[in-house]
């Protein structure tokens, strides 16, 4: 018999914000402004297929090999990634994608009452994270909060990003958790090979539009975490 979760962890991308309509439009923009409009990004849906799996310096190098875009050198690539990362950090406190969704509300308040624990564990950069979940007004509903930036590295210890299991192992621990305990949403292709190496139980999405209190409550009847009511 399946066991019944004790906590539902929650990827940010794509589950919370509209994570890849932001990246692309950020990517955009900060192309234009560094090629002076040479290099113009019209694979919408090719960058988006593949944006959850890259970090920031991929990005440049997934253009050349996916797009026919020029090669970037390494100092190029440097200084694009960290001019993306800012760009990024910008349109998260202020582009119209980023708001505070009712639907989200009710759900956190809902799982909450019915005696879930709450937890973050994404990609996210942790600066770019904590200013979001403070600009909407989730942060309150977490009691536990996981990115690979969070923590400092040792030599014994580096908190690899999914589609590595090195942050549901940290969450775990920080939850005093293993996996029967767990399910958790994912809006990422590496998300959701994370959770299938790591054999938690997850839920898929690639819109924050899907996750609200109807779906989730209708995808955990069947996933056998409630009762039909």
């Amino acid at each position: 018999m399946m066991s019944i979760p004790k906590y539902i962890l929650f990827d940010v991308e794509n589950v919370l914000f509209p994570a890849t309509e932001l990246y692309l439009d950020s990517l955009k923009i900060v192309l234009a402004k560094s090629t002076n409009g040479k290099y113009i990004l019209k694979t919408d849906a090719l960058m988006a297929s593949e944006f959850g799996t890259m970090s920031y310096s991929d990005v440049f190098d997934f253009l050349h090999t996916g797009t026919g875009f020029a090669r970037f050198t390494s100092d190029q690539k440097a200084v694009l990634a960290n001019r993306l990362f800012v760009q990024t950090e910008y349109l998260i406190q202020h582009s119209d994608l980023i708001k505070t969704r009712n639907e989200s509300l009710e759900l956190f308040r809902w799982l909450t009452d019915s005696g879930f624990k709450l937890a973050i564990c994404t990609n996210l950069p942790q600066s770019i994270l904590m200013n979001y979940l403070v600009a909407v007004g989730y942060e309150p509903f977490f009691e536990v909060i996981v990115a690979p930036d969070k923590f400092e590295k040792t030599e014994s210890f580096i908190l690899w990003p999914k589609p590595s299991i090195e942050l549901y192992r940290k969450t775990m621990n920080m939850l005093s958790a293993n996996e029967e305990d767990i399910l958790t949403i994912e809006g990422t292709s590496s998300g959701i090979a994370a959770a299938k190496i790591a054999k938690i139980r997850f839920i898929a999405t690639n819109s924050p539009n899907q996750i609200n209190l109807v779906n989730i409550k209708e995808a955990f009847i069947k996933m056998g975490v409630i009762t039909e009511q």
